[in-house]
């Protein structure tokens, strides 16, 4: 048990160097800051609050383990929300995806659903920097949000588990 919570810390503690780059891209052409200080385990600060995320941030962050997983430090300021997932769900049943039969019955409460969410800051800041940098990737989340939807509703899921 021992070496697995080891390995646990050990691969959560430090910054996942493929979100990161694809952050640091969103970085270029959104606002994203780190929302409070980061700190690696030993308590030193590598980065201040407020501050927007760069090269820097990445150079100081290669191979040390952080106190707290670094996308619950980082915020997307001008980032994805609950409107644009609407739109890039409505984007989906105007295409011609091979799944729009599967979602049209639910349409409707799916994106009042969708509507009505709460984006999670971390969720968030992951799909905005997937819409910026990797934008086959997000259309890939929503089709999938979308599909995940109209299964668990069409399995008779009350809006909770739709959600």
């Amino acid at each position: 048990m021992t070496s697995l919570t080891t390995a646990s810390r050990s691969a959560f503690g430090t910054a996942n160097p493929h979100a990161l780059a694809t952050i640091l891209e969103a970085g270029e052409t959104r606002r994203i800051i780190s929302a409070t200080d980061i700190y690696d385990i030993s308590g030193v600060k590598l980065w201040a609050g407020n501050q927007p995320v760069s090269a820097a941030l990445q150079r100081r962050l290669l191979d040390r383990e952080l106190r707290q997983p670094l996308e619950t430090s980082l915020i997307a300021e001008d980032g994805v929300s609950v409107a644009g997932l609407v739109q890039a769900v409505q984007d989906v049943l105007q295409s011609s995806s091979p799944l729009v039969p599967v979602l049209q019955p639910h349409a409707p409460r799916l994106l009042a659903l969708i509507g009505g969410l709460t984006l999670h800051p971390v969720a968030q800041l992951l799909l905005t920097a997937a819409q910026t940098a990797r934008p086959a990737h997000y259309a890939h989340a929503v089709a999938a949000m979308a599909l995940n939807g109209a299964l668990m509703a069409a399995d008779g899921g009350d809006d909770a588990a739709v959600r």
